[in-house]
């Protein structure tokens, strides 16, 4: 076992370092100080993007309001306003260490923060799609009912994921342990490999269903390739041309540093334990078909509302809806005004039907619903497949 040599760096190699460490730093924060949109650090970096967008880019108003997307006009503005920081604070860093021939003190420190924040996000949507899977839930009434055309990509994508809850584990798991692996130094470059693995398919993903995460999850590919980096070419020499590579010794930490160790990641399970929350399924949750009205054909209730599937195509009408301490669905118009009395109420029968009655599309209807099998819940797993059942 010996210890690789650490040779001088160029001007280029040690500006491109400064830039990208504060670029990430930048991109990281708030972590490990806190995280989300909201937070008091989170809303220091956003104030000066108006500013930014309107000096850089002409964009007269920029909207800083959260939607839950993360490739937002202000995300964008956001990456580019944090370049410009980076590169401007390369700038002083590199009129201030006009002497340095390297900066491998601060080369560890950043691997061990990108280390710690990559393993962290892997943990947070790995452990999202385990207990319970709620980043990818099953399909719901609402859903099952609406046609596949009227899916957007993102959506369609969201009811594959869902369908399968053991195929969502398996890519759970894939997260969790890419995560757990970069929290110790032995197995950065095992951990950043699965990482990397696993954010190229989800980067793809992104790409092809118009998921808005694009910018994150380049991003993270990126870190895992940079953890990755320094093993290239010893990972070259055992996979591409059969020869064998050395060890490189690693360090011993101390009894304080563990102990710190410990502390974060403590902090980190805390912080990702309570992060997600499954929704409960309604006890009415489930595929219908409709009588009463020729103009409705199907009705589906999810955990937010129904929809309302019309028989000339003219279109879903979604509603939200909340279970009232008598059982009873009530419902209003998922947008827009709230519906004229009576509103339309959703009870229980006795024979396992439902019976829908109120004003519904702006006039008083009266519905009977009959729970309606669906093959996407009904066809389950089989060893045994004499013909192809692709509907």
């Amino acid at each position: 076992m010996r210890t690789l040599p650490f040779p001088e760096w160029s001007l280029a190699r040690r500006f491109a370092f400064r830039a990208g460490c504060l670029y990430v730093i930048l991109f990281a924060l708030p972590f490990p100080l806190g995280a989300g949109l909201g937070s008091p650090l989170s809303a220091l970096l956003e104030a000066p993007l108006p500013w930014f967008a309107r000096v850089a880019f002409g964009i007269g108003e920029l909207s800083l309001r959260p939607s839950g997307s993360g490739d937002r006009l202000a995300d964008w503005v956001a990456r580019a306003f944090g370049l410009t920081l980076a590169i401007a604070g390369a700038v002083i860093w590199s009129a201030i260490s006009r002497r340095a021939l390297h900066h491998r003190t601060a080369l560890a420190g950043m691997r061990i923060y990108v280390r710690y924040f990559v393993g962290w996000t892997m943990l947070l949507y790995g452990f999202a799609k385990l207990f319970p899977p709620t980043q990818f839930p099953p399909p719901w009434g609402d859903s099952l009912v609406a046609a596949r055309g009227d899916f957007s990509p993102m959506g369609l994508l969201w009811a594959f994921m869902g369908f399968s809850p053991a195929y969502v584990a398996f890519t759970g798991v894939a997260e969790v342990i890419g995560g757990a692996l970069l929290l110790h130094r032995r197995t950065t470059t095992l951990g950043a490999i699965v990482v990397a693995a696993v954010m190229a398919n989800v980067v793809a993903l992104n790409f092809c269903y118009d998921v808005p995460v694009k910018i994150h999850s380049v991003h993270y590919l990126a870190l895992a390739m940079f953890l990755a980096a320094p093993d290239t070419r010893r990972l070259f020499d055992v996979f591409v041309r059969g020869r064998a590579t050395e060890a490189v010794a690693v360090a011993p930490r101390g009894r304080a540093t563990r102990i710190v160790k410990g502390l974060v990641i403590a902090s980190m399970a805390l912080s990702i334990l309570p992060s997600w929350q499954a929704q409960p399924a309604p006890a009415m949750e489930g595929a219908y078909s409709v009588e009463g009205d020729p103009s409705i054909t199907r009705l589906g209730i999810g955990p937010y509302g129904f929809r309302v599937v019309h028989a000339d195509g003219s279109g879903d009408g979604w509603y939200r809806a909340t279970l009232d301490s008598s059982g009873t669905l009530v419902a209003q118009p998922f947008y827009g005004e709230p519906a004229r009395e009576p509103p339309f109420r959703i009870t229980a029968l006795e024979d396992g039907r439902l019976r829908g009655s109120g004003n519904l599309d702006g006039a008083p209807i009266t519905l009977t619903l009959t729970p309606q099998e669906i093959p996407l819940r009904s066809r389950g797993f089989r060893w045994v497949n004499e013909w192809p059942y692709n509907r």
